[in-house]
């Protein structure tokens, strides 16, 4: 059986059993999740997500690129009352989801193409962290903190995944200004 068979019967099953009808665009959490294209690892299913839950944005690492953050400002876009200046309750949850045995470490022997992913030269690629799952969470968490008009609309987040035991962990707590 080809995948593309697999995939099209998956979908008459979800159709016939589990589609919850039309949704709302509007997240039903005021949560956005930034993980890893890895399939071991996948948003939805370890944090107990459901369709219409929150955005979910997916790429090499779970890692905040030049790309990410056009992706989060476009987001923006689509709903204007998540951006700007909020009071701690009003926020939404920006959460970066990092994990073990992640395969961006075997590109570590490509540093032109990775440095290009992030946007910066191959000698700074060192402070990326790409090597250490949770040194590069630290990493991602402060470059979103650290973007404009990011911390203002929401609170980051970092979590680790262990893809040997299922178990979440915040490593990087949000930082709550008062």
């Amino acid at each position: 059986m080809s995948s593309l068979h697999t995939l099209t019967t998956r979908n008459q099953d979800f159709l016939e059993h589990r589609f919850p009808g039309p949704l709302e665009l509007r997240p039903r959490l005021r949560a956005t999740i930034i993980g890893c294209l890895d399939p071991r690892v996948d948003p939805a299913q370890v944090l107990g997500l459901e369709l219409g839950d929150a955005p979910v944005i997916r790429n090499i690492g779970g890692r905040i690129t030049p790309a990410v953050l056009d992706i989060l400002n476009l987001l923006a876009l689509g709903f204007p009352a998540q951006i700007g200046p909020a009071s701690e309750e009003a926020k939404g949850d920006l959460i970066v989801l990092h994990h073990n045995q992640c395969g961006i470490t075997r590109m570590q022997g490509h540093p032109e193409q990775l440095a290009a992913a992030f946007g910066i030269d191959a000698a700074d690629l060192a402070a990326k962290s790409v090597g250490d799952p949770h040194a590069s969470l630290e990493v991602d968490v402060q470059v979103l903190r650290n973007h404009p008009g990011i911390s203002d609309s929401y609170r980051v987040t970092g979590m680790f995944y262990d893809v040997t035991t299922g178990q979440v962990q915040i490593t990087v707590p949000a930082q709550v200004t008062v």
